[in-house]
């Protein structure tokens, strides 16, 4: 597992998106036929679209220029899983020690980020202050906290 920048896709995309969906599906995707796995093509092509899925996101949001790290395992709990409650769904998550070595010693000095961009929500103010106030409490005063310009939809 391996950190990977998020891909921001113009408006346009979907069609070009639909095409190259419909090869994957037809293909089995980046693995053909010529290795062979313990999962089926159809197991295999479903991973992969998992991962695929989370590296996308809308052009509205490119200013975050996000990286994101993408784990798999459903078989079982991952250690150290943790879960949180949405509106409508229990949501599974892995807590995750930034800036440590193995022993827990930092790697860099200081903070290792410089903004943290609040991004829309139905109270975004509040939660620009939790924000704020998070950072302080970890050691990270000197971040500056910024209001996303992409509009909230509750959808």
């Amino acid at each position: 597992m391996l950190p990977y920048r998020v891909k921001y896709l113009p408006d346009d995309s979907s069609d070009r998106l639909d095409d190259d969906l419909q090869i994957l599906l037809e293909t089995g995707g980046p693995f053909g036929k010529t290795l062979e796995f313990s999962q089926s093509p159809e197991e295999i092509t479903v991973n992969w679209l998992r991962v695929l899925a989370a590296s996308f996101k809308h052009s509205a949001f490119a200013d975050e220029a996000e990286w994101r790290l993408c784990f798999q395992r459903y078989q079982e709990p991952m250690r150290n899983q943790r879960f949180r409650i949405s509106k409508s769904t229990l949501i599974p998550y892995i807590a995750a020690d930034l800036n440590l070595d193995s022993k827990k010693n930092p790697l860099v000095s200081g903070s290792y980020m410089k903004e943290v961009i609040v991004g829309p929500s139905a109270s975004i103010e509040l939660t620009k202050i939790a924000v704020e106030q998070m950072l302080v409490a970890c050691g990270h005063s000197e971040v500056k906290v910024s209001l996303s310009a992409v509009p909230y939809r509750d959808c």
